[in-house]
């Protein structure tokens, strides 16, 4: 901890003075390894940062200056002091703070950058443990004065990078004794010294400068830097510590120090749940104790530089602010041995570079992994879609590979098939789905998009071909006299499904002449005419019938017929198409029952069977 003790704080002194020793009992709440300290500040022993007026008695006057001073001791004023070490007894931390006064100064800005490089820059002097989580807790109600300040009183070499704290024998304390010889610390100085030191620095600050320090937490970027507010006179410091100390642990990030143009370095972060990520920061916040949070860090070689040229390796320190830091080591790979071995007109190249290590190193013009492809003309065609190779294929030296579907196989019929989903349906081939290219050299064919059958076999399957414009190309069956084409947008149709067996012959005909071919209705491919028996319209054979059975239909139709004048009203399950009445000579086949084949005429009813012919005598 290092306290402003201008005299704008003197009640703030008061105050911390009261509570020096809960102050130490809420860090010891915190950690049971806890150290603390602290030192003071002022400004730099010159005009016009404070008045030179020497001491008189116990204090010093200063006309114009703040009626404390006016009315009760002040100290000299200084730069920075060390007044305790890091310590985790409680009694002489409060000790330390019973012993400090008050001081003032002339401006309103503070010393605040020299006393926190000091403090940093001094591990030896202030107790800094190597591998314990560093925070300056920073007192002040002022804001602080910055590089270039220090020209006002002719102050201009740059903040020391080094220690330059150490006892004073006139004073008798230890002190930033060379404070009048170098200028303020920028903010990037600050920035990179705590960052290097793994120290984060904590503003505890009244509400007056609190837009100041909230710019100043956002320059001190990478730090996990805080500012907190406390009351006027400091009385809720304790709480703004643990505030403090929880916004602190509970943020995690890495962070790289100074970027180079030759390497990358990035990360992802994956933050434990319940937690929240800072997308932009890759920065993980809320995180609680035990959690775990995972970084992914990835370097790219961008080029070999000179510093890559001298020596392979670089270390790159990693630091997370507040717990730690590690370091990685970059190799570079900047030359082979192999390339003493690098080979020209290698066919691996494409006669079109130099092999070298296993890698082409292509001539001007050409590009690619063997150097194959036109620097001129490096796209490979585009389908009807637009896409390049149709989007079914990968562009490999400007020429379209394209990408068949792996299909799932099954045996139907004893026959292997190969089968493509196709929304609710599926795709059946009996040949390997595949695409290809023709004309526009652009994988954009395929032997799976043409018509199928109603059992879903691409041109019913070996019946045709499925060709690149998407339609079928109708195959022949063949027989040893006669050969008939499959037709029909999905090559389902052929005339050969019409004979008998479907196995023509030279004198066969379809439907054996009885009937009507449908050639694209294979397993009922004929319309017979009445009487014959499908599917391919055959006779039926007599020897199996007996025409004049009981029950016949025809049987009972012919007696029907011949007893009723009116048969077609009284005999209405009998087709007048089918029976005829014909005058003719009187055959005895068969007699209607109660007819008298003396007083009458011979009549002769038929039918269209053909097989059975029925004949009769009937009545005038």
């Amino acid at each position: 901890m290092i306290v402003d003790l201008s005299n704008s704080l003197a009640d703030d002194l008061t105050t911390i003075q009261s509570i020096a020793s809960d102050i130490a009992d809420s860090l010891r709440n915190i950690s049971t390894r806890f150290q603390v300290g602290f030192g003071t500040y002022v400004d730099k022993v010159t005009v016009p940062y404070v008045s030179m007026i020497q001491q008189i008695g116990n204090g010093y006057i200063v006309k114009g200056m703040p009626s404390a001073c006016e009315t009760s001791s002040c100290t000299f004023p200084f730069s920075y002091v060390h007044n305790i070490n890091l310590t985790n007894s409680s009694q002489t931390f409060t000790n330390g703070f019973n012993d400090i006064e008050i001081s003032t100064n002339a401006d309103p800005a503070e010393g605040t950058g020299d006393a926190m490089l000091q403090a940093v820059l001094c591990p030896e002097i202030v107790g800094w443990r190597e591998n314990a989580r560093k925070i300056l807790f920073v007192v002040t109600d002022e804001s602080m004065h910055t590089a270039g300040d220090g020209e006002v009183a002719g102050i201009v070499k740059q903040a020391p990078l080094e220690c330059r704290t150490e006892l004073d024998p006139k004073r008798g304390i230890i002190t930033y004794v060379d404070n009048t010889l170098y200028d303020y610390p920028s903010i990037e100085i600050i920035r990179q010294v705590f960052e290097d030191n793994l120290v984060t620095p904590v503003f505890a600050i009244t509400q007056g400068v609190q837009s100041y320090f909230d710019l100043l937490v956002d320059a001190l970027s990478g730090l996990n830097s805080q500012s907190v507010q406390i009351a006027a006179d400091s009385s809720n410091i304790i709480e703004a510590i643990e505030t403090a100390y929880e916004n602190i642990v509970s943020e995690v990030s890495l962070n790289y120090g100074t970027e180079s143009t030759d390497v990358t370095i990035t990360n992802t972060v994956t933050c434990p749940e319940g937690t929240d990520l800072v997308e932009d920061e890759m920065r993980c916040v809320n995180v609680s104790t035990n959690d775990t949070v995972i970084f992914t860090v990835s370097v790219t070689l961008n080029e070999c530089s000179d510093s890559f040229q001298k020596t392979d390796t670089r270390d790159v320190t990693v630091t997370i602010p507040g717990y730690g830091q590690f370091e990685i080591q970059i190799v570079a790979l900047c030359s082979c041995d192999c390339e003493e071995t690098s080979q020209r007109g290698n066919d691996i190249c494409t006669g079109n570079g130099v092999l070298s290590c296993g890698v082409c190193e292509c001539d001007p013009g050409w590009l690619g992994d063997i150097c194959c492809i036109d620097a001129n003309n490096p796209n490979c065609p585009s389908g009807a879609n637009g896409a390049e190779c149709s989007g079914r294929g990968d562009c490999v030296c400007g020429e379209c590979e394209c990408t068949s579907p792996d299909p799932e196989t099954r045996v139907m019929n004893g026959q292997t098939v190969y089968i493509l989903p196709d929304d609710d349906t599926e795709i059946i081939l009996v040949e390997q789905p595949r695409v290809y290219s023709e004309d526009r050299e652009a994988c954009e064919c395929d032997n799976f998009r043409c018509e199928r059958n109603k059992t879903e076999f691409v041109c019913s399957g070996n019946q045709g071909n499925c060709t690149c414009s998407g339609e079928c190309e109708c195959g022949m069956l063949e027989f040893e006299a006669r050969q008939f084409p499959y037709f029909g947008e999905d090559c389902s149709c052929n005339d050969a499904f019409c004979y008998e067996n479907q196995e023509p012959t030279s004198e066969s005909e379809p439907c054996n002449g009885n009937g009507d071919c449908q050639p694209c209705f294979r397993d009922t491919p004929c319309s017979c005419n009445i009487g014959f028996i499908e599917p391919f319209c055959v006779r039926p054979d007599a020897s199996t019938q007996n025409c004049f059975s009981s029950g016949s239909s025809e049987r009972n139709c012919v007696q029907c017929i011949a007893e009723n004048s009116n048969f077609i009203s009284n005999c209405g399950e009998c087709d007048p198409d089918i029976y005829s009445r014909l005058s003719g000579e009187a055959p005895s086949d068969f007699n209607v029952s109660g007819s008298d084949t003396g007083t009458t005429v011979s009549c002769e009813f038929v039918t269209t069977d053909p097989i059975c012919t029925y004949l009769l005598h009937c009545f005038i």
